[in-house]
């Protein structure tokens, strides 16, 4: 019998739907700029979001998660 492996899933920050890691963008907030964090290592608080439909609502997002920072 084959065991199913375990396949990490992240939430988008912008529309909410779960999504397995590999198919969302990660961004990280550096020097309180907003930053593509390809290799997903960068340290750092962190956001998902997904790679079409969500790209233009990703500011009001970045918004959000300083605004919960403080």
């Amino acid at each position: 019998m084959v065991r199913a492996t375990h396949i990490p899933t992240r939430t988008c920050r912008v529309c909410r739907r779960q999504a397995p890691k590999a198919e969302l963008e990660r961004w990280v907030i550096r020097d309180q700029e907003l930053v593509l964090d390809n290799d997903k290592k960068l340290p750092g608080r962190g956001f998902y979001s997904c790679r079409s439909g969500c790209s233009n609502q990703i500011h009001q997002a970045v918004k959000k998660l300083t605004k919960s920072g403080k």
